[in-house]
């Protein structure tokens, strides 16, 4: 839940999909939407990028391989933390032992 929540803040956060600016007008062959493939010059390299347009949902985007690496790498830490937070703590016997004595360890 964590993971995917976060992923969808920065999907729309980055407009890598949104509505389209109500100055810019379509050519009337790309008025029923399109999906275009082309390179993009993402972090450190060429990347291979689809843009598209649907006029029926009213969205506008891109998605390229280097971002769905990251969106899907930040996701899954934001989970994973998320996850390590909601776990319960685990007492050891040397835990236990220091508690006795007031003095408390934290790992």
């Amino acid at each position: 839940m964590a993971g995917t929540a976060y992923v969808l803040f920065y999907v729309l956060v980055t407009n890598a999909v949104g509505t389209p600016d109500p100055g810019v007008t379509i050519p009337p062959a790309l008025s029923n939407g399109y999906l275009i493939p082309f390179a993009a010059y993402g972090p450190m390299t060429v990347w291979p990028d689809l843009e598209f347009y649907s006029p029926i949902l009213n969205l506008v985007g891109y998605f390229s391989v280097g971002n769905i690496l990251l969106f899907a790498s930040f996701g899954f830490l934001t989970a994973f933390v998320a996850a390590l937070h909601l776990l319960p703590s685990v007492q050891t016997a040397d835990t236990i032992e220091l508690q006795s004595n007031t003095i408390f360890l934290m790992f």
